[in-house]
C-alpha cells in the first residue's frame, strides 16, 4: 500500500458512495493493467465490479496509453477510461490510438512542449521534477539487490545536519 486506504477500504468506500447515490466510481490504479498487490491473483476493476450494483460506472485510470490499454481496462469491467499524462502527451490521443498506423507519444516532455500545451510554469517545473524522479526510480528497480542496499547503506551514513 503507498498510503491512503487499504483496497478492501477502498471498496467499502465505494460501497457506501454508491448506496448514497454516486453514479460512477473513479478508481486510480497507478497501473490499470496490473492485479492488485494485496490479493494478486485479482484485478481491482473485477473487485469493484463485483462489489457494486450494475447501475454504477467504473472510471478506471493508472498508465492507459494505448488503445490495447484501454480495450484491457474495459474488457476487465470499466465503462470508461481516463487519460492523464498521455492526453498531456498527446492532445489528438483518440485519433492517434484510433489509427493503427500512429503511435503514442510519451515522456519526457520538455517544459517548452508543455508550455505550448497551455500548462502553467508552476505545473510544468512539478511535471519536469516528477518526471526525473520516475526515471530514476525505473533505474534504481534495475540495478542489483546489492547496488540497492549498497546505495542505501551510503545514503544513511551521509552526514547529518545538526542545525
Amino acid at each position: 500500500m503507498r498510503g491512503g486506504l487499504d483496497l478492501d477500504e477502498s471498496i467499502q468506500t465505494a460501497r457506501w458512495l454508491a448506496e448514497d447515490g454516486a453514479d460512477f466510481i473513479h478508481l486510480s490504479l497507478w497501473d490499470a493493467s496490473r492485479n492488485t498487490n494485496k490479493r494478486p491473483e485479482e484485478h481491482a476493476l473485477n473487485l469493484f465490479r463485483s462489489a457494486l450494483n450494475e447501475e454504477v460506472r467504473l472510471v478506471a485510470a493508472g498508465n492507459i496509453w494505448t488503445r490495447a490499454d484501454a480495450e484491457a481496462a474495459l474488457a476487465r469491467g470499466a465503462s470508461a477510461v481516463a487519460i492523464g499524462q498521455a492526453a498531456i502527451a498527446n492532445l489528438d490521443w483518440v485519433a492517434r490510438v484510433s489509427d493503427p498506423g500512429r503511435e503514442v507519444r510519451r515522456p519526457p516532455l520538455t517544459i517548452a512542449e508543455l508550455r505550448e500545451r497551455g500548462l502553467n510554469p508552476t505545473f510544468c517545473g512539478k511535471y519536469a521534477k516528477l518526471e526525473g524522479v520516475r526515471r530514476g526510480l525505473a533505474s534504481l528497480r534495475r540495478a542489483s539487490k546489492l547496488a540497492r542496499a549498497a546505495a542505501q547503506l551510503a545514503w544513511l551514513a551521509r552526514p547529518w545536519p545538526l542545525a
